[in-house]
């Protein structure tokens, strides 16, 4: 396996061989989504250059070929490729400041400044340019025919398995499973069908002399709809695009797209309402996988917009032909569990879970923050021995009186309230949002509801925080009202 060191020194001689200048700075820049790793090179005279680290290297062909075509050829805004050298290659630097930079720099109501509607605008109109693109060849640059059957539907699971099963949302795999294939029917007949970028996003979009937009993110190109980089952009859940600005859009993307082509508008727009659909499945498939199963914070605190945006595309009626994924859609935005990933208000968020250990486990962190408390309630006397309880919870009055008759268990609570105290107003001093604190036992219905009760009774009799107190395995949600 190669080392750090050893793509250092190969994007190094790389520099010295594209600019005849010896490098003497070598910065590894922040880490992206995918399997790339960049590095800004400097060299004695003080050009800089993107050096990309990609062990797929016909992903990285594909990207050196279509920069070429795209950049010499067809004279599109794209970086430069200054030369290859196995795993890596090097590229123009294109500067730090991408259109989502400019687009999260709004106003005191949330407004786009002119400069990013400016610049927004302008990205869409040159859209059409790559997607029509003259002189493309397939086989030299590895792209697809099209969206088929077998890549929407590894979309389609990718949902089902790295969004829906991690977060516990309970479904029917065979109602689920004949409604993916019904959408996928209709996704691989949506026409036209041209080059698309895949992850046509601002975040991809690097702005260069405060008003030229570059594409910088394509290696995974295929043949497919329009419509899917026009959503990808319009619809990427951390822009926050309204309605209105998003049809104006629209509008700006049909009239640069006829001049390649005669577009019939009620056609097109079935098509994007499909592939709203699919491109929202995708990205909740790929934050799930970066935040529920990778435990990334970033990606964790996207699900929250991308949640919203399944709400949507229920009220507008997108899935009234799938009825089963309506009701998957409808679960999911009603779900707690994500609801509380962004709090209602401003004050501090407590979450307070039983679990059973046996069982679900430790629940997850939806905030990002990585996990708060986990308090092991297995050492208190266990209710669950005697038959009396064998049907009652932690909040029946009779294992109440159980276990309160113990002072083992109110020694237990004292200590686990000190600690409360101390994170609480801390947290509450220091501004942060969400504190997380569970109970487990073994099977989640004694021990650790009953601590959880008496936790989210105690906070909420003396800070004015939100309490959602969840009994995981009881399937309980209840929304503690502080008593401050």
């Amino acid at each position: 396996m190669e080392s750090f060191k050893e793509f250092e020194t190969a994007l190094k001689n790389l520099y010295y061989k594209c600019m005849m200048h010896e490098c003497v700075n070598l910065e590894k820049l922040p880490g992206a989504g995918s399997n790339r790793t960049y590095y800004r090179l400097t060299g004695d005279n003080g050009r800089t250059a993107i050096g990309t680290v990609c062990k797929n290297l016909q992903e990285n062909q594909t990207f050196v070929n279509l920069s070429e075509l795209l950049g010499y050829d067809n004279e599109l805004n794209v970086p430069q490729i200054y030369g290859t050298s196995g795993s890596c290659y090097l590229q123009s630097d294109l500067g730090d400041k991408s259109l989502f930079d400019y687009i999260s720099e709004r106003d005191n109501a949330g407004n786009l400044s002119e400069k990013a509607a400016d610049l927004i605008r302008k990205t869409i109109r040159m859209l059409p340019d790559f997607q029509w693109v003259n002189h493309l060849n397939n086989r030299k640059y590895h792209i697809e025919a099209c969206f088929d059957m077998q890549f929407v539907m590894w979309d389609l699971n990718y949902f089902k398995y790295c969004f829906l099963k991690p977060s516990g949302i309970d479904f029917d795999e065979k109602r689920l499973e004949y409604d993916f294939r019904q959408l996928a029917d209709r996704i691989i007949k949506i026409q036209p069908q041209v080059l698309v970028m895949r992850d046509f996003q601002s975040r991809n979009i690097m702005i260069v002399d405060d008003k030229k937009p570059y594409v910088i993110d394509f290696q995974g190109a295929l043949m497919g709809p329009c419509q899917y980089d026009l959503v990808s952009f319009l619809w990427q859940v951390r822009a926050g695009f309204s309605p209105e600005f998003r049809e104006e859009m629209i509008e700006e993307y049909l009239l640069r797209a006829s001049r390649y082509l005669n577009i019939k508008r009620e056609q097109f727009m079935s098509g994007l309402n499909l592939m709203v659909v699919f491109r929202t499945m995708q990205v909740l498939g790929a934050y799930g996988f970066r935040g529920l199963v990778e435990g990334k914070p970033h990606f964790l605190k996207s699900l929250y917009p991308a949640i919203k945006q399944l709400e949507q595309i229920v009220a507008k009626g997108l899935l009234d032909d799938f009825p089963y994924l309506k009701q998957i859609f409808c679960d999911v935005s009603r779900s707690d569990k994500f609801r509380i990933i962004q709090p209602d208000t401003d004050k501090l968020l407590v979450r307070i879970n039983s679990f059973g250990f046996r069982k679900s486990g430790i629940p997850t962190d939806f905030s990002g923050n990585g996990g708060g408390f986990v308090f092991d309630c297995r050492a208190l006397p266990n209710p669950g021995k005697y038959n009396e309880y064998s049907q009652l919870t932690g909040m029946d009055g009779d294992v109440v009186k159980f276990l309160e008759k113990h002072d083992t268990v109110k020694e237990f609570l004292e200590s686990v309230f000190n600690l409360a105290n101390m994170s609480v107003a801390r947290y509450m001093e220091r501004g942060f949002k969400d504190l997380m604190i569970n109970f487990g036992c073994t099977g989640g219905q004694h021990r650790s509801v009953y601590c959880a009760e008496k936790l989210a009774q105690y906070i909420g009799e003396r800070y004015d925080v939100e309490i959602i107190l969840t009994h995981v395995e009881q399937g309980v949600v209840k929304k503690i009202q502080a008593g401050l």
